[in-house]
Parts: structure tokens; C-alpha cells; sequence
């Protein structure tokens, strides 16, 4: 006779196998704390405890984000700290320089700190970062797809009437030609080039470096007496003009022209037609300052505006010199 099972051992096995199973329920439940482990124990309760911990872990996300909040923003309070504390001390220096007692010299150097003082700040609001964020530079350009992208690039040609007199308004655009050009340079790539529309040889190539412009216009663009013919200079200096090569636009920059002038086109060859169609054709804005001061008042009394109505993106009239 043969036996094949044993009735008693296979209950006994059986108890055994849920014994065990019990004992490694508790276990799991000792030893994580949680009253559901998997879906056996409470299937609705661990739908509804997911969720719950789900939104617990998003509220903890949200926290750690909120700290780095905190971060960025005393690292940017931090640095408009020490800009604050900077133009305190220009405001001192524009106090002191009012000082009688002081020579031009002596304002001169003070004037050397503030532009050094200037420079500070700019570096300071371009350098300022968190996480490779820049705080404090201006946002970069966004295009119509939606891409951020750098500011595109413009050449600025200052197309300068230095006739004979001229030369009060040639000082105040020399004396205002730095902050223009720094100013700008936050926001891209600017380069600046000068044309005498009255002297042949006065010509200064696209630069960016603001000493170099500030020293050309000082030196080269002197008031002298003259016929002042802007429209034929125009022509002749866009990219595609006979002299436009001298100026080294860059391909792919938007393209400006400002025209400083207290005459009208007295000499030029070339028509305000002619001169739209050029401009239109090669993308080129082009402003006016129209800029004829009374000397012993200060008021403007330029008059010339219709002469540029025409072929101008906008004419400004300063109404001293200051404003220039």
C-alpha cells in the first residue's frame, strides 16, 4: 500500500503559509509606519492616500521653490544695495562740483568718478546673478515664434552738420554722446559711426568704443563754415552708396540714421524723394534733431521741420540744450 497524501501535514502547512502571511502583513506595516502598503489592504484608501501624498510632495516642491525665491531676490536687493550706495555718492560729487571754489579742472576729475562710478553700476547690473539668471539686466528679445533670443544689432550713423554755427550744439551732442552709447549698449550690440554733411574727410567707421567716438567728434567734426547738403550724404553713405563701404555696416544690424541740423537742405543735389526711396529700400530709420539755439536766451528757434517731414521717422525739436 502506498500513501500519496498526508491530510494532516498539508492543513498544518497551510496554517503555516498564513501564519506567514500575517506575520509579513504586520511586519510591512511595523516597519513603514502606514496603516495601507498595497492596494490589498484598502483599495479605496490607497487611491485616496496617493492622491493626498501626491499633493503633500507638490505643496513641499512649492516650499523649496518659494526658499529660492527668497535667494534670488536678496541676491538681487544685495547688489541694488551697492548701486544705491553708488549714486548716493554721485549725488555727493554733483554737490561738490557746484562748489565755486572749485576750477574746471578740479570738476573735471570729479566728473572722472562719476563716469567710473557709472561704469560700476552697469557692471554691476549686467554681472548680478542667480543660478545664471541676470536680476537686473534688461529681458531679452522674444520673436514671433515665441524664442528668446540677444537684442539684434544697430549701426547708428550720426550724420552731423558742423557748419559754422554749429558748434554749441556739436559740444552738447559731444558732451551727451557716452551715456547715449552706454545707454544703448544694455540693450545689444550698437555701434556708432559720424559724417560731416558739410566737410569731406570727416568720417568716422562704425565703433563701438565711445572713447574713440568722443575723441573723433572733438577733434574732427569743428564748427567751420559750409553748405550743409545731408540728402546727397545720405545717398552716397547707405551700405549700397558709392561711399558706404567706408562705414563697414554689418550685415544683418538694423540700420539708423540721425541727422543733426539747424538748416534747411540748402546745397543737395538730390531730391527728399530720392532720399526716401534709398532709405525705404535699404531698411535705414532715419531721425532728426533740428537744433538752431539762440545764444543769448537758449531757445530753440529751428523752423525747418517741413523740410523733413517727408522722409523722417520722427523729428525731435529739443527745446534747449540740455534736452540734446
Amino acid at each position: 500500500m502506498k500513501i500519496n497524501n498526508n491530510i494532516n501535514a498539508l492543513n498544518s502547512l497551510n496554517r503555516l503559509n498564513q501564519n506567514h502571511r500575517s506575520v509579513s502583513k504586520a511586519m510591512d506595516a511595523l516597519s513603514s509606519g502606514l496603516r495601507i502598503n498595497q492596494a490589498a489592504d484598502d483599495a479605496a484608501g490607497l487611491a485616496i492616500s496617493e492622491k493626498m501624498r501626491a499633493q503633500i510632495r507638490g505643496l513641499s516642491q512649492a516650499d523649496r521653490n518659494i526658499l529660492d525665491g527668497i535667494s534670488l531676490i536678496q541676491t538681487t536687493e544685495g547688489a541694488l544695495n551697492e548701486i544705491h550706495a553708488m549714486l548716493q555718492r554721485v549725488r555727493e560729487l554733483a554737490v561738490q562740483a557746484s562748489n565755486d571754489t572749485l576750477t574746471e579742472f578740479d570738476r573735471g576729475i570729479i566728473q572722472e568718478e562719476i563716469k567710473q562710478i557709472k561704469d560700476e553700476i552697469n557692471r554691476t547690473a549686467l554681472e548680478t546673478e542667480f543660478n545664471i539668471i541676470n536680476t537686473l539686466a534688461p529681458p531679452q528679445a522674444v520673436d514671433q515664434t515665441g524664442n528668446h533670443g540677444t537684442l539684434p544689432s544697430a549701426d547708428i550713423v550720426f550724420f552731423i552738420d558742423d557748419s559754422g554755427t554749429m558748434q554749441d550744439e556739436i559740444d552738447e551732442v559731444r558732451a551727451g554722446i557716452s551715456e547715449f552709447v552706454d545707454s544703448l549698449a544694455i540693450y545689444g550690440d550698437v555701434k556708432v559711426a559720424t559724417v560731416s554733411t558739410v566737410h569731406p574727410n570727416r568720417v568716422l567707421s562704425l565703433t563701438s568704443d565711445v572713447d574713440e567716438i568722443n575723441t573723433h567728434i572733438t577733434n574732427v567734426h569743428q564748427a567751420q563754415a559750409g553748405l550743409s547738403s545731408p540728402y546727397d550724404h545720405m545717398i552716397s553713405y547707405s551700405p549700397s552708396g558709392s561711399l558706404g563701404g567706408e562705414l563697414q555696416y554689418r550685415e544683418n544690424s538694423n540700420k539708423i540714421y540721425v541727422l543733426l541740423t539747424d538748416t534747411l537742405d540748402e546745397s543737395s543735389s538730390s531730391t527728399p524723394a530720392a532720399v526716401k526711396d534709398r532709405l525705404e529700400s535699404e531698411g535705414i530709420l532715419l531721425y532728426v534733431f533740428g537744433m538752431n539755439f539762440n545764444t543769448v536766451s537758449d531757445s530753440n528757434f529751428f523752423s525747418q521741420q517741413a523740410a523733413y517731414e517727408d522722409i523722417a521717422a520722427e523729428i525731435f525739436i529739443p527745446e534747449n540744450k540740455s534736452d540734446i
